[in-house]
């Protein structure tokens, strides 16, 4: 099968969100293929992976979806001299960084309540599309997926490429591609893990090549930037020479790492490609030097949303490239941690969600409403779009109650 026979048509969609833009596209996923049936630990029933939805629509976890890395406490052994010269073996426990397979119960949510209607498995650990054939134990499909690049980014591929439909069609071929080679990237992974004896790989021993280094739209971005580049006359490869008096990106004993800073934020991109992030001046009551690891994923999202706010774009591009290093999948973690994801009658309780307590003024839930608004919406903060439907509900009922009693 032609891998890239399916991107001949895409979806010329774009959702303007200000400094990034949205693009939908269409690509190709890769579905798990269970090797024998899991139990749902809901109602204990057998259930075949990819479920079938329709007679042409799969879902099931991906490539992706099925591997964890987690850290984990490891047995090793560490030789030792000790007296007259005789060396000894000794077992020590340590923690590292291993990727695995996610256990089967890991697919389904924790609560049955939580299942959609379409299907009983996570939303978060699953994706669907119209099956276009099988390989190497993998459903390939085809499904809708979209892809966030800044708007100067966008519109030189519009300069480039002359209309908009032609820079989005450009952009979706872009995004396919990098979607494409991360599968392929996310298999040798795959086949490297179940082939593993004792059940993980440990990290330091995956190959370079094997773990990704950027996000999709940091990908896309690149490429578009280095055709612009020759597009204007400019070698993109050519050795870049500091300005006189300018200090220096790199530390002589920092050689192999590359380090990016705005007025708040750094980033620094280590030797073994993973990021490390710190403040670089007092932000949003967190001192300088504070280090991002140290953060909640909640807290960065704040904060993210703050450097918006302030119009501190370089730094809003490093902290969103910083989360999306760290865990793809901090949005929707970033909702959890907060609490709403628990469907339960105090975190939906509307005073709750607004943060107030019940007999607060008219003005006070006004208030409080735009203030959780500014920093939770989805064209803005990258939340998902059903919280800031939990806070609009929170914010509708209160407003009913005061109408109720104004009668």
């Amino acid at each position: 099968m032609d891998t890239m026979a399916w991107h001949n048509r895409y979806i010329n969609s774009i959702s303007n969100a200000g400094l990034r833009l949205t693009i939908e596209f269409k690509r190709r996923d890769l579905l798990w293929k269970s090797p024998q049936p899991i139990i749902n630990p809901h109602t204990g029933s057998e259930v075949s992976l990819p479920l079938r939805l329709s007679e042409t629509v799969s879902v099931s976890p991906n490539v992706l979806d099925i591997l964890k890395r987690e850290p984990a406490l490891i047995e090793i052994e560490i030789e030792m001299s000790v007296l007259g010269g005789t060396k000894q073996t000794l077992k020590q426990t340590v923690e590292k960084l291993v990727w695995h397979l996610r256990a089967p119960q890991e697919f389904f949510p924790k609560r049955e309540e939580e299942c959609s209607e379409e299907h009983s498995l996570s939303k978060s650990l699953s994706t669907g599309g119209t099956v276009i054939g099988e390989e190497g134990g993998f459903i390939a499909v085809n499904k809708r997926s979209s892809v966030s690049i800044n708007s100067l980014v966008y519109r030189l591929a519009v300069g480039m490429k002359g209309s908009d439909a032609e820079a989005t069609r450009y952009i979706g071929e872009l995004a396919a591609d990098a979607w494409e080679r991360d599968n392929e990237r996310a298999v040798k992974l795959y086949k490297l893990v179940i082939k593993a004896k004792e059940g993980y790989v440990l990290d330091e021993e995956i190959p370079k090549a094997l773990k990704a280094s950027a996000s999709v739209g940091q990908t896309v971005e690149s490429a578009v930037l280095r055709s612009a580049c020759l597009w204007l006359g400019i070698d993109p490869n050519a050795p870049l020479k500091r300005q006189r008096g300018r200090p220096k990106t790199r530390s002589r004993d920092e050689e192999d790492n590359a380090t990016n800073a705005g007025e708040v934020i750094e980033l620094t991109l280590q030797a073994d490609e993973t990021v490390t992030g710190r403040l670089i001046a007092d932000f949003q009551g967190l001192v300088k030097n504070t280090n991002l690891a140290t953060l909640t994923l909640s807290k960065l999202a704040e904060m993210l949303v703050a450097l918006r706010d302030r119009e501190l774009v370089i730094d809003a591009q490093l902290l969103e490239a910083y989360l999306e290093a760290v865990d793809e999948d901090w949005r929707a973690k970033v909702a959890q941690e907060i609490g709403l994801e628990d469907n339960n009658e105090e975190k939906t309780n509307p005073w709750t969600v607004l943060g107030l307590d019940p007999g607060a003024s008219i003005e006070e839930v006004k208030a409080a409403y735009r203030k959780i608004m500014r920093h939770i919406h989805p064209d803005t903060s990258g939340m998902p779009r059903w919280y800031a439907q939990i806070v609009n509900d929170a914010y509708r009922k209160i407003m009913e109650e005061f109408e109720d009693v104004s009668r």
